[in-house]
């Protein structure tokens, strides 16, 4: 993985953490901040899993996906 596809990845997480933020801080104010961290680490983790088998394939459709659209 490239330096700038982890970066990517890290405004990806963070954009779901806002969004998940912004929407759950309507529905449960409480816990909208904490829903929005698991949200963005199981989405970062998920990219660079330790020890997992099954993620190398989604991460490969990632890739791919990332390869089409993203110039880097």
């Amino acid at each position: 993985m490239s330096i700038a596809r982890q970066l990517f990845d890290v405004l990806v997480a963070g954009v779901l953490a806002f969004v998940i933020l912004f929407l759950g801080s309507y529905v449960a104010p409480q816990l909208a901040s904490t829903l929005a961290i698991l949200v963005a680490c199981g989405f970062y983790f998920s990219r660079y899993p330790w020890g997992s088998q099954d993620g190398t394939k989604i991460n490969d459709r990632i890739d791919d996906l990332y390869d089409r659209y993203l110039p880097f």
